[in-house]
């Protein structure tokens, strides 16, 4: 027998012949045999205020937290009822490896725990200005320090670029050798670049940004707790984006850190602290607006 080099994919394929008899299968028939040879598309996964938006809070895991909706019909009546639930993907088998059983959280009590932590930073509109005029002041006197310290680094600056310019003097007047001389240019290089960089923060424009910050802080917390009852649930998670972050599931628990901001409004409002933010004598008044009580 003779043996071929060639393996089966690499020999040449015969050319299609159309055939002249007519086509006793359907179209119809074979587009659907093709389709069920192929199998059938994924249907669209289903989309909830919270699809992409929390992961499992094992660490093993951190899957994706999906939205599983589930219709249940009254034999009775015939409604329909739909509940919203999510649950982890267990995407990498670590819930089944561990033998812990699938958790559905309602959606509702997700909305539940995140509207705790809009309530823990909420303040009313008195609180909200008394911050902003004690930042306003606390801003134009660290505007006076930075500019001070700028006009003291510009001045500083130019002096290096002299003594640096005296250096080549210095050595062309053999007053150092070679060696000195490279390295205490290379040494002031280093220095000019150093007061270089820190006069390339504009000094304004960092307490532009600061003011900024602060009014859409500021504009985010005031009434929070009563503008997150009447907002939509796409606005309230924009809102949960920009106050909070590290979002995760844990078991039925919701999982988060609010961002700094927020956390020191929440820290003012659970335990009082208004020296560093309110000025003026009558603390105890600040502290019930503060408080809400």
């Amino acid at each position: 027998f003779k043996i071929c080099s060639k393996s089966r994919n690499d020999r040449p394929k015969p050319p299609i012949r159309e055939g002249k008899h007519e086509v006793f299968i359907p179209p119809s028939w074979i587009e659907m045999a093709q389709g069920k040879m192929r199998g059938t598309p994924n249907k669209p996964m289903p989309l909830g205020p919270f699809s992409q938006f929390l992961k499992c809070a094992i660490p093993e895991c951190g899957c994706q937290i999906i939205y599983h909706p589930i219709t249940k019909r009254n034999r009775r009546t015939g409604t329909e009822r739909v509940y919203h639930y999510y649950h982890c993907t267990d995407g990498k088998r670590v819930h089944r490896n561990l033998g812990l059983r699938e958790v559905n959280v309602t959606e509702s009590k997700i909305w539940e725990q995140f509207e705790q932590a809009v309530r823990s930073f909420s303040i009313n509109e008195t609180v909200a200005k008394t911050i902003a005029a004690r930042m306003f002041e606390m801003n134009q006197e660290n505007a006076a320090r930075a500019k001070q310290q700028h006009d003291e680094n510009k001045a500083r600056l130019e002096a290096m670029i002299r003594k640096a310019d005296q250096l080549y003097d210095d050595y062309a007047k053999q007053l150092i050798d070679e060696e000195d001389y490279r390295r205490l240019k290379a040494k002031s290089k280093d220095e000019i670049e150093v007061l270089r960089r820190k006069l390339e923060n504009d000094y304004e424009s960092v307490q532009s940004l600061v003011q900024e910050r602060l009014k859409f802080t500021l504009e985010l917390a005031k009434d929070a707790e009563s503008n997150w009852n009447s907002s939509t649930p796409p606005a309230r998670v924009v809102l949960l984006k920009n106050v909070l972050w590290n979002f995760s599931l844990d078991g039925l628990n919701v999982r988060y850190d609010l961002k700094k901001p927020f956390a020191i409004l929440s820290e003012i409002k659970l335990k009082g602290v208004s020296e560093r933010w309110c000025p003026g004598e009558d603390l105890n008044l600040h502290n019930l607006a503060i408080t809400g009580t």
